[in-house]
């Protein structure tokens, strides 16, 4: 039996690969939710902390790349 999971992939911009990882994206995909999150800027505000805050939350996996 598959269970559907929470998954959040946080872009962080230092995982040298993420090509990869993001391949795999379309096989996650298939049977799970797939939020993604960019971080690799510091220009976010209050408000978009506030929803990554909630993301991480509602994980049941967190890929970071």
């Amino acid at each position: 039996m598959t269970v559907m999971m929470n998954i959040l992939m946080l872009n962080t911009g230092l995982f040298p690969d993420q090509e990869t990882v993001l391949a795999t994206e379309e096989h996650l995909g298939q049977k799970n939710s797939i939020t993604h999150f960019d971080i690799s800027t510091a220009t976010q505000d209050d408000p978009a902390w506030d929803q990554l805050a909630i993301a991480i939350l509602a994980s049941d996996q967190i890929i970071t790349l």
